[in-house]
């Protein structure tokens, strides 16, 4: 909770504006069907005149999600931003801060990789915890419009979700694991790969670039090889 209110303080208006943006646009997209089974409805029952209304509402509300999807947009990412530069500069101090032992566990490529990469998961993860609350409270809404409708198909509606939650969870656990196997072999990737810069001099003088090209090749392959697996499942799950 307490880096939570850090979090927001970092953009409370950028925060304000996304979470009632994301708002909208989840009610749009709840708004938008009901506008065109209505359509369809009236157009059914010949009643020209209210059909007409409701496509009068249905291309409205198709602009104005269209518009508001531009205006999220533009504020995840001046959110994002902020939150990236903020943890970037925290990163930054408290390498500053930390003792030479402990930077020494690490080499450069390492480091520098692991600093860029844990910065960005944690923007991503304030900046997108918004419209994951308004998701939240949307699947509320909807389960409670299916009690009230049936109580049976709440039933199977609350089944089925649980069941694709418990799928979820696996495949992301599956998907967590492939992802934190393909950025260890990037770091170690990166780490070679600074290491041979730096030490590209002596290489030369040792003539040792053919083991040298060679151990960063089987790295490089690696990491190739995770990424590939890793993708590959993403795109199922």
């Amino acid at each position: 909770m307490k880096e939570l209110k850090s979090a927001i303080k970092v953009s409370p208006c950028g925060y304000f504006f996304k979470l009632l943006i994301s708002v909208i646009l989840r009610g749009l997209l709840l708004l938008i069907p009901i506008l065109l089974g209505n359509l369809i409805n009236e157009l059914s029952k010949g009643n020209y005149e209210a059909a007409f209304r409701n496509l009068i509402f249905l291309a409205v509300s198709a602009i104005f999600y269209r518009l508001s999807e531009s205006i999220n947009n533009y504020v995840y990412h001046k959110v994002y931003n902020k939150e990236y530069q903020h943890n970037f500069e925290k990163y930054v101090v408290m390498t500053n801060n930390n003792s030479i032992f402990s930077l020494s566990r690490f080499t450069i490529g390492e480091y520098s990789n692991m600093v860029i990469n844990d910065v960005n998961v944690v923007a991503s993860f304030y900046t997108n915890l918004i419209i994951r609350v308004v998701q939240l409270l949307e699947f509320l809404f909807i389960y409670s419009y299916f009690l009230k409708l049936n109580i049976y198909l709440f039933i199977v509606v609350v089944v089925c979700s649980i069941l694709i939650f418990l799928f979820s969870l696996k495949t992301t656990k599956i998907l967590q694991k492939l992802n934190h196997q393909t950025k260890l072999n990037q770091d170690d990737l990166a780490s070679s790969t600074s290491e041979y810069f730096w030490g590209v001099k002596e290489i030369k003088s040792f003539n040792i670039f053919d083991k040298i090209f060679i151990r960063l090749s089987n790295k490089m392959h690696n990491y190739l090889e995770a990424n590939r697996k890793y993708n590959n499942q993403a795109a199922y799950f």
